[in-house]
């Protein structure tokens, strides 16, 4: 029997309180090919999902992702484990996509990174894959310690069929190097939480330029209406973030914004097809996001894929149906 929906719809402003630490880079931990120790069970840290009798645990590798009109539809992403979106110059998105159980052989097209990117990768010790950065960004990826591959990389391919700069697509089905993950993404389990309000629409809008449709499909997983082909979330998080001035300019002279992701704030979690408001915080770079209610008690994401949206909380909104 078909389940009834009450509508509901919802617009957000965000209050968002921040607080800043400093961050270090190390590489301890990094996969040794040479290693025949008998194989024991783990979980990948990108879902909390048990990993196949067998798996090799390898890096967890980052990459960078056009998310216009231009760049898509994209390759690789439905591949990934977690994918966080994120604003950029001129009110659009890119997106940073995780991937560890899988390796797709082309992903892409590949970008360039932003300084809100160390913050993202430094839980997962994700080795970045990205077109460059400023000056500026890469010596912060650099002092941060976060392993960088760059369009020089082998890994690179140009796609005769696309223009620049949305034909650059990495090959990750190669060995890439880099420290393991240090511990999981997000807190993973069971979620113990009252029922939540029913959806099976969303809608985010993080300015007039750039907004992103999901769907519940019969199977109760999102997917979006046209971008991030093939990929199927089980749960979605929708953060108020504030942008700073990052004092950077892109090559048409528009400012380079800063999504505060280290610090805490308001936000959603879609879990199924149940819509709870939490609460969010990271408390440093290396740190995990952690979602609480606003009694305080901490949510668990149960394991699957993810998608964290970005939002801003000056002019972004959400709304569900």
């Amino acid at each position: 029997m078909a389940r009834v929906r009450p509508r509901l719809i919802i617009a957000v402003a965000f209050i968002v309180g921040v607080v800043l630490t400093g961050c270090s880079g190390d590489q301890e931990g990094a996969s040794d090919p040479q290693d025949t120790q008998e194989w024991k069970p783990f979980n990948f840290a990108m879902t909390g999902v048990a990993a196949p009798e067998g798996t090799t645990r390898r890096p967890v590798i980052a990459v960078k992702i056009d998310n216009t009109a231009a760049g898509q539809p994209q390759q690789g992403v439905g591949q990934a484990d977690l994918v966080v979106e994120e604003p950029v110059e001129g009110g659009l998105t890119r997106l940073l996509a995780f991937f560890e159980s899988q390796r797709p052989d082309s992903v892409g097209p590949v970008r360039s990174v932003r300084d809100t990117d160390i913050p993202l990768v430094e839980p997962a010790r994700a080795t970045v894959v990205a077109s460059g950065g400023s000056e500026s960004t890469l010596q912060a990826f650099a002092l941060a310690g976060v392993p960088l591959l760059t369009d020089t990389s082998d890994l690179f391919v140009r796609n005769p069929e696309r223009s620049a700069p949305y034909d650059l697509y990495a090959d990750l089905s190669q060995s890439i190097p880099g420290p393991l993950p240090r511990n999981d993404y997000l807190q993973f389990g069971e979620a113990d939480l009252p029922p939540g309000k029913q959806i099976s629409n969303i809608t985010v809008d993080f300015s007039s330029a750039a907004q992103t449709k999901w769907q519940l499909t019969d199977d109760e997983d999102w997917r979006q209406d046209d971008s991030a082909p093939g990929f199927t979330a089980d749960s979605i998080a929708i953060l108020g973030v504030d942008l700073q001035d990052s004092g950077l300019v892109d090559a048409a002279g528009t400012p380079v914004p800063e999504a505060e992701v280290v610090g805490r704030g308001r936000g959603f979690l879609v879990l199924g097809d149940e819509l709870h408001q939490i609460r969010w915080r990271k408390e440093s770079p290396k740190a995990a996001f952690q979602f609480s209610t606003d009694a305080g008690l901490v949510i668990s994401v149960p394991p699957g894929r993810s998608w964290i949206s970005l939002l801003p909380r000056e002019g972004g909104k959400v709304s569900f149906s």
